[in-house]
């Protein structure tokens, strides 16, 4: 069961993405793309070393 684990989630991905994407782009094309809300938080780079 062990050795059969990995296989088995990543055959569940494979199966989920072969039924899930054709719904998503479908639907992100519908509404024309994606729109995001919410606070988001800036993140800068610094020069310190």
């Amino acid at each position: 069961m062990f050795l059969l684990t990995p296989l088995a989630s990543a055959i569940g991905a494979m199966f989920t993405g072969v039924l899930g994407f054709p719904f998503y782009y479908w639907y992100s094309n519908k509404i024309q793309g994606q729109f995001l809300s919410g606070k988001y938080a800036e993140q800068s780079v610094s020069d310190e070393i």
